[in-house]
């Protein structure tokens, strides 16, 4: 198994021996109330958890604010787990808790999730080796993220996407600190039947679902959806839209979708524990989003065997290939995303061999078992470099 780095490729046999009798102790440190409405990190974090070796990893895990929608993801874990009060973004009072809980844990390693979690984690361990997974460019207050950009610098690994690697070099870090690997997906096996879709839901019964999924602000362009999904109406008429997930700008969407007079077509599910079992009852899979990095979602579609049409966007042309795994429309071209669909709802071969090719390749790319592979070399490395 290997990982890729800015300055090379690292190769490690994944059944390496600790560098002493006991096992590397890592804390990781997870930010709940900036994640709220993304689960992406604590998904990551979970199946990390639940396929890393015990006998040579001893985890725990410290959560930033209320454990929430956390608890579902980590408690099956059977890790321990502390909560430490956070009420603001920026909360020098849970900075001085952290530090005082990590004394006595002596980590080897402490693993912070997510920019947020970053500059608490990067701060209260100043003489432990420290990796920092990110999965977007900094997004909080000013003075947060100009913090955090001081503070990575001292890190000795970030863990991320090649966008990332990219951002954090123009802010000044060194390459070699770089460290790009993929997240995960869990592959499930199993459909969730149509009948138990709409039940969870409590939505009549319609012949196609199209799904979005994800934290619903401004860089999700559920407008453009919401319109395009009023297109594929006057075309195919017996359709859904379920939008799933939290955000901001969703009282906003609401009204604009009630405006549209698409209160038959649209429906927001809010924040639910079975997304993943809810993709794989969709038909297609809808992503707006224009962020520089791929969407989990995504990924848990196409191992659902769900195709996707996605904007055209770095993070999704890295995930997938136009007409072979995906399909990429412009972004703000309403009118293209709404022909790619009509087309691959109408094509049930073509459906099924863009959602086959996606599935295929997700099984190649981002198994649970590659990703923890190469947390482990990584860890590893740190600890024997000291």
């Amino acid at each position: 198994m290997t990982f890729t780095q800015q300055s090379g490729t690292l190769t490690e046999s994944i059944g390496m021996s600790n560098a002493g009798s006991q096992p590397i102790k890592i804390c990781h440190i997870i930010d709940a109330t900036s994640q709220a409405s993304d689960s992406r990190p604590s998904r990551q974090l979970s199946l990390l958890l639940q396929y890393l070796d015990r006998r040579q990893f001893e985890n725990q895990v410290i959560v930033l604010g209320d454990l929430g929608h956390f608890e579902g993801e980590l408690a099956k874990n059977e890790i321990a787990v502390q909560t430490l009060p956070k009420r603001w973004n920026f909360d020098p009072l849970a900075w001085m808790r952290l530090i005082q809980t990590l004394h006595p844990i002596e980590p080897d390693i402490v693993h912070s999730w997510c920019f947020a979690s970053s500059a608490y984690g990067n701060w209260s361990a100043r003489r432990t080796v420290r990796v920092a997974s990110q999965f977007g460019p900094p997004r909080g207050p000013w003075i947060q993220n100009q913090l955090e950009r001081l503070l990575i610098k001292q890190v000795d690994a970030i863990v991320g996407s090649n966008p990332i690697a990219d951002f954090h070099a123009a802010s000044g870090s060194q390459p070699e600190s770089f460290c790009v690997i993929p997240r995960a997906v869990d592959v499930q096996s199993e459909q969730l039947p149509r009948e138990d879709f709409f039940q969870r839901l409590n939505l009549p019964p319609r012949r196609w679902i199209i799904g979005v999924v994800g934290n619903l602000n401004h860089k999700s362009h559920l407008a453009d959806l919401i319109y395009a999904a009023e297109l594929v109406r006057a075309v195919l008429k017996d359709i859904w839209l379920v939008v799933v997930g939290d955000g901001p700008q969703r009282a906003y969407h609401q009204k604009l979708r009630d405006q549209y007079g698409s209160q038959d077509a649209v429906r927001f599910a809010g924040y639910r524990s079975d997304v993943s079992e809810l993709i794989s009852g969709m038909d297609l899979l809808w992503v707006g989003s224009d962020c520089q990095v791929h969407d989990t979602w995504a990924v848990e579609a196409m191992a659902a065997g769900v195709p996707i049409v996605a904007a055209d966007c770095s993070g999704n042309r890295q995930l997938f290939r136009h007409g072979e795994t995906g399909l990429l429309f412009d972004q703000g071209d309403v009118g293209g995303l709404s022909r790619y669909t009509c087309s691959l709802l109408s094509d049930d071969a073509q459906r099924a061999r863009i959602g086959q090719l996606a599935r295929q390749h997700v099984l190649e790319n981002f198994s649970p078992v590659s990703m923890t592979a190469a947390y482990s070399q990584l860890y590893r490395r740190l600890v024997l470099k000291g």
